[in-house]
């Protein structure tokens, strides 16, 4: 009986286990435009973004199961003001997302 209780404990704490969390967000417009983040646990990372901040209709990610990314955001505009989201998704579905940011472009993005 010991031995049952003990493994159906460990099985719900293994149940409810968090999302990941997404730290160290920086966006790079300067070298390449990206985005570089942190989530604690390796997690597929992606950016939703565009003009609209209503409407995220761009995506980018790194397609990678990680815990430090760099991704690259294309199809930017010059002096454009771009909203942005960023989600991670752990591998058993466990979604976490941050608030809507914003950046904008300066002269040196083609």
């Amino acid at each position: 009986m010991k031995k049952l209780l003990i493994c159906l404990i460990f099985a719900v704490a293994l149940s409810v286990k968090a999302a990941p969390k997404i730290s160290n967000v920086v966006v790079i417009l300067t070298t390449g435009k990206i985005i570089n983040l942190t989530t604690n646990i390796p997690s597929f990372a992606l950016v939703k973004y565009g003009t609209n901040c209503g409407n995220l209709n761009l995506v980018a990610s790194d397609n990678k199961r990680l815990t430090k990314h760099a991704i690259s955001i294309e199809g930017l505009n010059y002096g454009t003001k771009y909203c942005y989201k960023i989600e991670a998704k752990d591998l058993t579905g466990k979604i976490a997302k941050t608030k809507k940011d914003f950046f904008i472009t300066e002269k040196f993005v083609k």
